[in-house]
């Protein structure tokens, strides 16, 4: 039996500006995006939505190929609880409870200045 196509290449290419459309606009006070494909058909959809948000935001989009993965676990070295990335941290350092004028600037790579800073 052969398959039924559900959507024909124009219809792919209208969905992808869609989303890079949707993207943007929950995007639009960003300086960067970064888009994480998974290798095969994953990436693929990434890389069509960069070109796409390249020509209409004007944020840089940086396209990254993620491997396939069973299980995400979220390190952090300090939670905040702010809800600004839909992410949740898995595994934590240190809760801190600030106001979201506030800024934790985490230093590791500087060991001359290596320390988390409240701003």
């Amino acid at each position: 039996m052969n398959p039924t196509q559900i959507l024909s290449a124009g219809q792919i290419r209208q969905k992808v500006r869609r989303i890079a459309s949707q993207l943007y606009e929950t995007n639009f006070d960003e300086a960067a995006l970064v888009l994480a494909g998974v290798a095969g058909e994953g990436y693929e959809l990434a890389r069509r939505l960069a070109i796409e948000l390249r020509q209409i935001a004007p944020f840089e989009v940086t396209l990254v190929l993620a491997v396939p993965v069973r299980k995400i676990q979220v390190a952090v070295l300090v939670n905040r609880n702010h809800t600004r990335y839909p992410i949740a941290a898995d595994f934590i350092g240190l809760e801190l409870v600030t106001t979201l004028n506030e800024h934790v600037e985490v230093v590791l790579s500087d060991p001359a200045r290596e320390g988390v800073y409240l701003r």
